[in-house]
């Protein structure tokens, strides 16, 4: 009963990515710089269940530097800054467990709870400072948020939306049941 069948894992050990905004139809500027360590991602397929795990070691954001000179980063993990951070100690675990409702074990050992997320947090390290939440903000707004004459068409397509379902047969009541766990592994302050 509780032989894998179909096992999947993938994982990576350090991920790069540098995020510009552009200031005209020819130049970009260097916005931010992120680094994802330590990245797993696990899928296990049993008769009567199925789990997916990720899990993420260290995140660093940093805000570009205009002038060349390094900025302390605006986000990091504590792990990357201790020096017996051991490769265990990860910054944020999630498992994702569905279980069929014959299962054997369903009701002793699951609780008649079909699906459950249990997630892991660890220290995140936030620097606030006015000028890169500033810049932050003001590349999520230009990027993502709708300008004025395209308000009006959003509007008319949400009131169709709205309208369909309305029309639409309610569906029957789901006696399916989630849990959901948050646990905070570790605090850090500063004085």
């Amino acid at each position: 009963m509780h032989r894998i069948g179909f096992e999947f894992c993938f994982s990576v050990g350090k991920l790069q990515a540098s995020l510009f905004k552009s200031t005209s139809p020819t130049k970009e500027e260097a916005l931010a710089n992120a680094t994802l360590e330590g990245f797993g991602l696990t899928f296990a397929q049993r008769q009567y269940d199925m789990s997916v795990d990720l899990f993420l070691r260290n995140v660093t954001l940093a805000m570009a530097s205009q002038k060349g000179v390094a900025k302390r980063p605006l986000l990091s993990s504590a792990a990357d800054q201790t020096e017996t951070s051991s490769s265990d100690l990860k910054l944020v675990k999630v498992r994702y467990m569905k279980v069929q409702k014959d299962s054997p074990e369903f009701m002793n050992v699951h609780e008649g709870v079909d699906q459950s997320v249990d997630t892991e947090l660890s220290t995140f390290n936030i620097t606030l400072a006015p000028e890169p939440i500033l810049r932050l903000y003001d590349f999520i707004m230009t990027t993502f948020v709708p300008k004025d004459d395209e308000d009006g068409e959003a509007t008319k397509e949400q009131e169709v939306v709205a309208k369909e379902k309305d029309q639409a047969q309610v569906a029957p009541v789901s006696s399916d049941k989630i849990r959901v766990r948050v646990k905070l592994t570790s605090a850090q302050g500063t004085s």
